[in-house]
């Protein structure tokens, strides 16, 4: 009696360690993002500096005047766009501008492709919305124009070239 339960106690503590190797090779392999050790950014990354992206109609304005970084919406030229109106998520957007490190060519040509269709006679402005918080935790946004589309060319921000 006595060596079975030294036998199932000797399973349990294999098995224990077994799956704790697992859990560890997992979050090592997934950067800390593996559920049920999520790190939930939701909570952990308050305060950190966000991105997001934002797109503005600008047809009706001059093009020397659009490459102004800002900081206050109010001061941006145009109207606002609704991505939603092109089936893309905002979220998307923001994804792919914040992990694009060269704008070449084809990255610019994918990223008026996926507004080609509103583009007819029409330009927009793609930007980058960088928030932060100050020492009073008071929020800091920041606007940089990435990228000028039109429905036959693409012009990108000339202090990024």
């Amino acid at each position: 009696m006595e060596e079975e339960k030294q036998q199932v106690k000797k399973k349990q503590v294999r098995l224990f360690w077994g799956v704790l190797l697992i859990q560890f090779a997992l979050l090592a392999t997934h950067l800390g993002e593996f559920w049920p050790s999520s790190i939930y950014p939701m909570f952990s990354q308050a305060g950190r500096t966000w991105t997001r992206s934002m797109v503005q109609d600008v047809s009706a304005e001059n093009e020397a005047n659009l490459w102004t970084v800002h900081y206050s919406h109010e001061k941006l030229l145009g109207n606002q766009f609704p991505i939603d109106e092109v089936g893309i998520n905002q979220n998307d957007v923001a994804n792919y501008i914040q992990k694009i490190e060269q704008w070449d060519q084809p990255t610019q040509k994918n990223m008026r492709d996926l507004f080609i269709s509103k583009l007819k006679e029409r330009k927009l402005l793609l930007y980058q919305v960088n928030g932060s918080l100050d020492e009073e935790d008071n929020v800091i946004l920041k606007y940089t124009p990435l990228l000028l589309m039109q429905e036959n060319n693409t012009t990108l921000n000339p202090s990024m070239q």
